[in-house]
Formats: structure tokens, sequence, C-alpha cells
């Protein structure tokens, strides 16, 4: 698992969500920016287009995990998520979990790993 990935378990299987540049840019064109998501999603009034949308999400964060171990692993790529699989996975109980590790994994995939320089007058002139 790449470390900003997040586990997600729907019936009995485990699925990595992570969000990658390409996943951030799908998820702008569709909500505008990432902080409006959470909102639109929850302004929804009927149930089947906040599924539609909590799935829509899942599928694309567990499928950027899928492409990034094929891009490095094409000898032995894995088979792509279906949104039809995680539709006869997933139950009611699933989705406040999978808004959740939505969540989540976008705050991993947003983490910066700075480093603070001992002298920061040479850190400002590298």
């Amino acid at each position: 698992m790449d470390d900003r990935g997040y586990l997600l378990k729907i019936g009995s299987q485990e699925y990595e969500l992570l969000m990658t540049m390409k996943a951030t840019k799908e998820i702008t064109k569709n909500f505008g920016n990432l902080e409006k998501m959470g909102e639109e999603i929850q302004k929804l009034e009927n149930l089947e287009e906040v599924f539609d949308k909590i799935i829509g999400l899942v599928f694309l964060l567990v499928n950027q995990s899928v492409e990034r171990y094929n891009f490095v692993n094409k000898e032995n790529p894995k088979s792509f998520v279906t949104q039809e699989e995680l539709e006869l996975f997933m139950t009611i109980d699933n989705l406040f979990e999978c808004f959740t590790a939505i969540s989540k994994s976008m705050n991993k995939g947003a983490v910066r790993k700075i480093k603070s320089a001992e002298d920061p007058k040479k850190a400002l002139a590298e």
C-alpha cells in the first residue's frame, strides 16, 4: 500500500483509495474544488444522486491505486474495479465509512512533507 493510500473494506474485500493529481483534477472538474465536494454532496436531496456521487468517488480513488500499480508492474497488472462491483458489495452501512475514507485519502494525498534547514539562511541561498 502507498503511504498516502487509505484502506477501505467493502464486503470481504479491502480496497486502497489513493488521491493522486489525476484524481484531484477529476474531482475539481466535477465539483469546482475539493472543499466544495462535501458541501455539494450534502446539498443533494435525491438519495440516489448521493449514492452515485459517493460510489463514483470511491471508484475513482480505488482505481488510482490500481492504475499506479499497473504503471509500475506492467508484466503483472491488476484488474480495475468496476462501479457495478462496488455497488454489489457496498451496503448502506458502508456509506458513512466510504465518505470518511474519501476524506481521509484526500487528506493523506494533500500532506506536504517539509524539511527545515538547520541554518535558514543556507536554505534560502540553495
